[in-house]
Protein backbone atom coordinates (compact mmCIF):
# COMPACT_ATOMS: atom_id res chain seq x y z
CA UNK A 1 0.00 0.00 0.00
CA UNK A 2 1.72 3.45 -1.19
CA UNK A 3 2.93 5.82 1.61
CA UNK A 4 0.64 8.85 2.36
CA UNK A 5 3.99 11.04 2.98
CA UNK A 6 6.95 11.37 1.00
CA UNK A 7 10.51 11.98 2.80
CA UNK A 8 13.42 13.60 0.92
CA UNK A 9 16.40 13.16 2.38
CA UNK A 10 19.86 14.49 0.78
CA UNK A 11 23.24 16.19 2.36
CA UNK A 12 22.08 19.62 0.86
CA UNK A 13 19.35 20.53 3.07
CA UNK A 14 18.73 24.06 0.79
CA UNK A 15 19.09 21.23 -2.41
CA UNK A 16 17.02 18.99 -1.17
CA UNK A 17 14.10 22.05 -0.40
CA UNK A 18 14.78 23.40 -3.61
CA UNK A 19 13.55 20.13 -5.17
CA UNK A 20 10.83 19.46 -2.50
CA UNK A 21 8.99 22.37 -3.04
CA UNK A 22 9.24 21.92 -6.65
CA UNK A 23 7.83 18.51 -5.96
CA UNK A 24 5.20 19.62 -4.24
CA UNK A 25 3.70 21.48 -6.07
CA UNK A 26 4.03 18.99 -9.68
CA UNK A 27 2.35 16.76 -7.18
CA UNK A 28 -0.05 19.15 -5.50
CA UNK A 29 0.94 18.03 -2.31
CA UNK A 30 2.20 19.46 1.07
CA UNK A 31 5.46 20.53 1.91
CA UNK A 32 7.47 20.94 4.77
CA UNK A 33 11.26 21.34 6.12
CA UNK A 34 11.04 19.28 9.14
CA UNK A 35 14.15 21.37 10.77
CA UNK A 36 12.87 24.53 10.52
CA UNK A 37 9.13 23.81 11.68
CA UNK A 38 11.18 22.10 14.62
CA UNK A 39 13.43 25.58 15.15
CA UNK A 40 10.08 27.50 14.93
CA UNK A 41 8.46 25.51 17.60
CA UNK A 42 10.82 24.83 20.29
CA UNK A 43 12.29 28.64 19.29
CA UNK A 44 15.55 28.78 21.36
CA UNK A 45 16.71 24.96 21.03
CA UNK A 46 20.12 25.60 22.74
CA UNK A 47 18.62 27.89 25.97
CA UNK A 48 16.23 24.61 26.23
CA UNK A 49 19.45 22.06 26.05
CA UNK A 50 21.16 24.06 28.05
CA UNK A 51 18.16 23.61 30.93
CA UNK A 52 16.76 20.50 30.21
CA UNK A 53 19.37 18.67 28.61
CA UNK A 54 20.13 16.88 25.58
CA UNK A 55 18.11 14.61 25.65
CA UNK A 56 14.99 15.97 26.74
CA UNK A 57 15.93 18.63 23.44
CA UNK A 58 16.19 15.51 21.37
CA UNK A 59 12.28 14.32 22.50
CA UNK A 60 11.14 17.24 21.82
CA UNK A 61 12.41 16.88 18.30
CA UNK A 62 11.40 13.38 17.80
CA UNK A 63 7.72 14.35 18.89
CA UNK A 64 7.14 17.10 16.54
CA UNK A 65 8.96 14.88 13.51
CA UNK A 66 6.26 11.82 14.90
CA UNK A 67 3.24 14.33 14.38
CA UNK A 68 4.94 15.82 10.78
CA UNK A 69 5.31 12.26 9.67
CA UNK A 70 1.44 11.94 10.37
CA UNK A 71 0.27 14.47 8.06
CA UNK A 72 -1.39 13.10 4.74
CA UNK A 73 -0.43 14.35 1.50
CA UNK A 74 3.08 15.79 2.29
CA UNK A 75 6.23 16.14 1.57
CA UNK A 76 8.78 16.44 4.24
CA UNK A 77 12.70 17.64 4.10
CA UNK A 78 14.44 15.47 6.90
CA UNK A 79 17.97 16.83 7.18
CA UNK A 80 20.86 14.07 8.20
CA UNK A 81 20.56 14.60 11.88
CA UNK A 82 16.95 13.41 12.14
CA UNK A 83 16.90 10.87 10.27
CA UNK A 84 20.47 9.47 12.27
CA UNK A 85 18.27 8.86 15.02
CA UNK A 86 16.53 5.51 15.21
CA UNK A 87 13.31 6.60 16.90
CA UNK A 88 12.97 9.26 14.04
CA UNK A 89 13.50 6.50 11.32
CA UNK A 90 11.49 4.63 12.68
CA UNK A 91 8.59 7.12 13.15
CA UNK A 92 9.70 7.96 9.14
CA UNK A 93 10.28 4.60 7.63
CA UNK A 94 6.03 3.80 8.31
CA UNK A 95 4.84 6.75 7.22
CA UNK A 96 6.89 8.11 4.14
CA UNK A 97 8.17 7.02 1.43
CA UNK A 98 12.13 7.94 1.98
CA UNK A 99 14.33 9.00 -1.25
CA UNK A 100 17.66 10.03 -1.39
CA UNK A 101 18.56 13.52 -3.42
CA UNK A 102 22.05 12.08 -4.10
CA UNK A 103 25.08 14.22 -5.29
CA UNK A 104 28.60 13.18 -6.06
CA UNK A 105 30.60 14.60 -3.53
CA UNK A 106 32.53 17.09 -5.76
CA UNK A 107 28.54 18.86 -6.76
CA UNK A 108 28.05 18.96 -2.99
CA UNK A 109 30.66 21.17 -2.07
CA UNK A 110 29.90 23.58 -5.10
CA UNK A 111 26.26 23.35 -3.90
CA UNK A 112 27.46 23.91 0.07
CA UNK A 113 29.89 26.62 -0.42
CA UNK A 114 26.62 28.52 -2.16
CA UNK A 115 24.74 28.15 0.85
CA UNK A 116 26.80 30.37 3.88
CA UNK A 117 27.74 27.77 6.13
CA UNK A 118 30.89 27.68 8.19
CA UNK A 119 34.43 26.83 6.62
CA UNK A 120 34.48 24.58 9.54
CA UNK A 121 30.92 22.92 8.63
CA UNK A 122 32.24 22.49 5.14
CA UNK A 123 34.85 20.48 6.07
CA UNK A 124 33.38 18.21 8.37
CA UNK A 125 30.81 17.39 6.08
CA UNK A 126 33.73 17.26 3.33
CA UNK A 127 35.51 14.72 5.80
CA UNK A 128 32.07 12.54 6.79
CA UNK A 129 30.66 12.20 3.41
CA UNK A 130 31.19 8.84 2.67
CA UNK A 131 29.50 7.73 5.91
CA UNK A 132 26.97 9.60 5.18
CA UNK A 133 26.01 9.07 1.83
CA UNK A 134 26.08 5.30 2.94
CA UNK A 135 23.35 5.80 5.57
CA UNK A 136 21.48 7.83 3.07
CA UNK A 137 21.58 5.03 0.89
CA UNK A 138 20.80 2.28 2.95
CA UNK A 139 17.94 4.58 4.74
CA UNK A 140 15.99 5.28 1.95
CA UNK A 141 13.63 3.60 -0.28
CA UNK A 142 14.46 5.17 -3.72
CA UNK A 143 17.79 7.09 -4.67
CA UNK A 144 17.78 9.30 -7.12
CA UNK A 145 21.30 10.51 -9.05
CA UNK A 146 21.00 14.30 -9.19
CA UNK A 147 24.14 15.22 -10.66
CA UNK A 148 23.93 16.25 -14.43
CA UNK A 149 20.42 16.98 -14.27
CA UNK A 150 18.54 20.25 -14.82
CA UNK A 151 15.59 20.76 -11.24
CA UNK A 152 12.99 19.69 -14.18
CA UNK A 153 14.64 16.44 -15.10
CA UNK A 154 15.17 15.69 -10.97
CA UNK A 155 11.35 15.85 -10.47
CA UNK A 156 11.33 13.46 -13.61
CA UNK A 157 13.15 11.12 -12.37
CA UNK A 158 11.54 11.28 -9.03
CA UNK A 159 8.42 10.79 -10.48
CA UNK A 160 9.20 7.76 -12.82
CA UNK A 161 11.14 6.06 -9.56
CA UNK A 162 8.22 6.37 -7.67
CA UNK A 163 5.92 4.96 -9.93
CA UNK A 164 8.48 1.94 -10.60
CA UNK A 165 8.75 1.11 -6.91
CA UNK A 166 4.89 1.34 -6.34
CA UNK A 167 4.70 -0.62 -9.82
Amino acid sequence: MPKANICLIGLSSQFVDKCGFELSKKLDMFYANAAKIIEFELFDMNRMEEICGKDYLEKKESSILKRLCTYENTILNVEYQLLNNETNYKNIKENCLVIYLKLKKSNLEKILKTENISESSLIISNDLFNDRNYICENKSDIVVSCDNLDDASILDVIMKKIVAYYG
